[in-house]
């Protein structure tokens, strides 16, 4: 019976499929909210009227975790910069990084938001 339920187990696990999809949401300062599912290459977003650049990393891995970083800096001299990691894998199916982000130049405000998902399902 051992035998069986390892044999199984290994015929289970190998006709898995496990993906992490990503989405970079956008929260205008005008109130539009833009969502784009992103692929293994880096995304630049276009954030309207604002002083702001955002983009998501290409993803890496570390062990188990789907890693993606989101880096933003403020106008073309990037007088400031920062950089927040999402990560999703087995046990941690879901993680996003939310960032408001505020232009005194403009006097305009605006979310920008990271998420990722994994997900397993039966081979095709």
């Amino acid at each position: 019976m051992l035998k069986f339920s390892f044999a199984l187990l290994l015929f289970l696990s190998g006709s898995l499929f496990a993906s992490t999809s990503w989405e970079l949401r956008v929260h205008q300062a005008n109130f539009d909210v833009e969502a784009h599912a992103l692929t293994s290459a880096e995304y630049k977003a276009y954030l309207d009227q604002t002083s702001w650049r955002c983009w998501a990393d290409q993803p890496t891995r570390s062990g188990n975790l789907d890693i993606r970083a989101l880096r933003c800096n403020y106008s073309i001299e990037k007088l400031g910069a920062f950089k927040s990691y999402a990560s999703c894998g087995p046990g941690k199916i879901f993680d996003e990084v939310a960032v408001e982000l505020r232009d005194e130049r403009k006097n305009l405000d605006l979310k920008v938001i990271l998420a990722c998902q994994y997900k397993t399902e039966a081979n095709p």
